[in-house]
């Protein structure tokens, strides 16, 4: 409300007193008195919020590191919760192999300790090596992450977390699970939930003789959904010998494409394959149901897809230019034709770096500018990195001046491998960083323009002296 006249101000002479000093002015205005007569005063009005308590600017870097295990650890994908926290899942050493590990941060970067008791879960899963590299969550809020399994050879793996980051018992049982694919070497790569809450995870499987894309689809509890492939299980070959599926996607009707890259008999081209909802070849994608599409000179690897609002499809990786890899970007028609009003002939190779750039993650932004991060070399290690593009494929040059930017992070290499767009068009980006001894979970979030975010890992200043109190979301006083 409104304090009318809350405070009255008079003339001060300083002939006595002291600047800071508190006194009580009874006679103002008569001889001897150092105030004068006529007075002044104010109104104050005080709006009702309940927020906390903030006593200084935020003073923050843009840029954390966060180390998990007792080891190395690598952050490999990121999701941001619709209440803005942030999920990183990848790997951490348990001083033997490795273990799934999942992060959750508050939305400012701090570890947020409803998740497990201090924001950071280690789970082993087989008996030795356990690698998570897929992250996303569920219309419940329940928690997915996807990976493999070391037992006698690798396997696929995933683990359901309920909201707190402890396992979800009705997840088969004990919330893990591994599943075997090909007759080996299955590494499951990139997981996502359809709109039934099937649960699609895709890789790459020894065959007996090499490595085909390779797709399982479970049901709600873990099971595998026997309406979907063979038993729950798919293996696609697409190029003449070696496959790599690295990345899947949900089209809006249903559709699933995986992005990968595959080998022509001498290197390696990008490739892409799309699927009906029954696991079958969509043979309206490119007359077969597969596309394989080189970019550079040679050695093409697609590491991330994703579809636009408008159904065209772009796939995102890096290229040899004859001297080292640059970022890579194709967009794909509807019917997996290149898109020629992309570049010209649907194909983008940028040189970001010094030396090798890798684009790892791909997103769209609502305007239709196009974000990849990844990481290149500044010279003597590398640096996490983004680029943004128009809608053409031509540099958004509003985005640091000229469409890209090197961000180091700890004190050797970083390598950033997951990007996300929040709702306030905030860009963050994950991965790993070198801390001087081994690698750390590490982010990076910038502002919409590319500059570092100071809010993100940073600290308010108490300047009063003392502690304040207060509830959450209580209701305004």
């Amino acid at each position: 409300g409104t304090l009318s006249s809350a405070i009255t101000f008079r003339a001060w002479d300083m002939s006595s007193g002291a600047t800071g000093d508190y006194t009580v002015i009874t006679t103002p205005g008569i001889s001897g008195s150092a105030f004068s007569a006529a007075s002044d005063t104010a109104s104050l009005t005080v709006t009702a919020i309940n927020d906390a308590p903030t006593f200084a600017p935020v003073a923050g870097t843009g840029k954390l590191m966060v180390p998990v295990g007792s080891g190395n650890d690598s952050g490999q994908s990121m999701v941001v919760q619709p209440d803005g926290k942030i999920l990183v899942a990848g790997y951490s050493s348990n001083g033997s192999n490795d273990d799934f590990s999942v992060i959750r941060l508050k939305a400012d970067g701090s570890l947020d300790t409803t998740f497990d008791g201090d924001g950071k879960v280690i789970v082993p899963i087989g008996s030795g090596l356990d690698q998570s590299h897929s992250i996303t969550i569920q219309p419940d809020g329940k928690i997915l992450v996807a990976g493999y399994s070391a037992n006698s050879s690798e396997r696929f793996s995933l683990i359901r977390l309920n909201v707190d980051g402890s396992l979800d018992t009705s997840f088969d049982g004990d919330g893990k699970l591994i599943v075997p694919v090909g007759s080996m070497n299955d590494y499951g790569l990139s997981v996502t939930v359809q709109p039934d809450s099937k649960i699609v995870l895709a890789g790459y499987s020894f065959n007996g003789t090499n490595t085909d894309f390779s797709l399982i689809r479970l049901n709600v509890n873990g099971s595998l959904d026997n309406a979907f492939g063979t038993n729950g299980k798919i293996l696609v070959p697409v190029g003449s010998g070696d496959d790599s599926g690295r990345s899947v996607t949900l089209q809006p009707d249903g559709k699933i494409l995986v992005a990968g890259f595959s080998n022509n008999g001498t290197d390696w081209d990008l490739s892409v394959i799309r699927l009906n909802g029954d696991g079958s070849l969509d043979t309206s994608f490119d007359g077969d149901g597969k596309l394989i599409v080189p970019v550079g000179s040679n050695h093409d690897l697609g590491f991330s897809i994703t579809v636009q609002p408008d159904g065209k499809i772009l796939v995102a990786g890096s290229s040899f230019n004859g001297y080292n890899l640059d970022f890579s970007l194709i967009r794909l028609n509807g019917d997996g034709s290149l898109d020629t009003t992309f570049d010209g002939d649907g194909k983008l190779i940028v040189p970001v770096g010094s030396a090798n750039g890798v684009a790892c993650s791909v997103t769209v932004q609502p305007d239709g500018r196009v974000l990849l991060a990844g990481y290149s070399s500044n010279g003597t290690d590398n640096d996490f990195c983004l680029i943004r593009l128009n809608g053409d494929g031509s540099l958004d040059t509003s985005f640091d001046g000229d469409g890209k930017i090197l961000v180091p992070v700890g004190s050797g290499n970083d390598s950033g491998y997951s990007l996300s767009l929040q709702p306030d068009s905030k860009i963050l980006v994950a991965g790993s960083s070198y801390n001087g001894t081994n690698n750390d979970f590490s982010l990076i979030r910038l502002n919409a323009d590319g500059s570092l975010d100071p809010t993100f890992n940073g600290t308010a200043v108490n300047t009063l002296g003392g502690s304040v109190s207060y509830t959450e979301n209580a209701a305004a006083v």
